[in-house]
């Protein structure tokens, strides 16, 4: 009996187009039995991470991508998240109910502090487990905290 490898999906953050997902993490979650996707949504710049249109659109994107790639699985995909990503992700299970995650690990995070993770695990059922880190001294964050809302 064929078994499907457990999906992962890898999205960068800002100014970047996450070189670092689409080798040294491919070749590693590859090797280690997991079908990894590296989602690419451009390079986005600081500018337009303080437009809320422009993160809806960027937050739109990612659960088109989430849809068409986890469709066709039985299994919840993972994530795995580097700054604007992270808060793609966030953003995307919290506006859409039908984004789901087995594991989700957030790196360099710009989620909001107050973000109702508890919510989206126990309730909703969004996730199963998550890890969100952030750094103090990550410039990112910090203007994400202050010109950020959401």
């Amino acid at each position: 009996m064929n078994v499907a490898r457990p999906l992962v999906f890898s999205v960068h953050g800002i100014r970047t187009r996450g070189a670092w997902q689409k080798t040294d993490l491919t070749a590693e979650l590859n090797a280690a039995g997991f079908d990894h996707i590296p989602l690419d949504y451009g390079f986005f710049t600081a500018i337009r991470l303080l437009l809320p249109w422009a993160r809806r659109k960027q937050v739109e994107w990612f659960r088109d991508e989430y849809t068409r790639l986890s469709n066709t699985r039985e299994q919840l995909p993972s994530v795995i998240a580097h700054s604007f990503g992270t808060y793609l992700v966030a953003r995307a299970i919290e506006l859409f109910p039908e984004v789901k995650f087995n594991k989700i690990i957030l790196c360099g995070s710009i989620v909001r502090e107050d973000f109702p993770w508890s919510a989206m695990v126990q309730e909703r059922k969004q996730a199963n487990r998550v890890l969100n880190e952030y750094g103090h001294m990550d410039l990112w964050a910090l203007v994400a905290r202050c010109f950020v809302g959401d």
